[in-house]
């Protein structure tokens, strides 16, 4: 499976909810060709009714340990001012595999500031991912009424979110 499906399936279900989403095109590889490659920031760049939301999405292929290494420093720094200019940053991280007897399709979401503290004591474990809160992917979506409603419950509790 491909981390662009997982990107598309997220994006369509953000758009169902009626949010607007939009993918930063992946780059090239690289190559003689290519003198400057501008770096994206990460995955996906959302607007839910008036919070601008930036995603990062992250694929493992079965439940295992989650560590900061599976990031790119431009990553980390975008995530970051992202929030920094106001706007609200995510890891969204989907463990999945499509084994016989195996089968899994969960997204759990990380707030980008908790997970830097997570990361302060190490990786996440692989038996703290199967019981970490998630929800299950199914039909080509998930179901995110609960992340998009615990943005604008927060938004209610510190006004200078709430859009205009």
């Amino acid at each position: 499976m491909k981390e662009s499906i997982f990107q598309k399936e997220i994006k369509e279900s953000l758009r169902d909810l009626g949010a607007w989403c939009e993918k930063f095109p992946d780059m090239p590889g690289f190559s003689d060709d290519f003198r400057f490659m501008p770096v994206k920031p990460f995955d996906l760049i959302a607007i839910y009714r008036g919070i601008p939301i930036a995603i990062e999405c992250k694929m493992l292929k079965g439940y295992q340990a989650f560590s900061q290494s599976k990031m790119s420093d431009n990553q980390i720094e975008q995530l970051t001012l992202f929030e920094l200019a106001g706007g609200k940053s995510f890891v969204f991280l989907n463990v999945r595999c499509s084994e016989p007897g195996k089968r899994v399709n969960r997204l759990i979401i990380f707030e980008w500031s908790m997970l830097q503290l997570i990361w302060q004591s190490g990786s996440i474990k692989k038996v703290d991912l199967e019981i970490y809160p998630s929800a299950e992917g199914h039909k080509q979506r998930f179901d995110l009424n609960g992340f998009c409603e615990s943005l604008i419950e927060e938004a209610d509790i510190c006004p200078s979110m709430k859009s205009q």
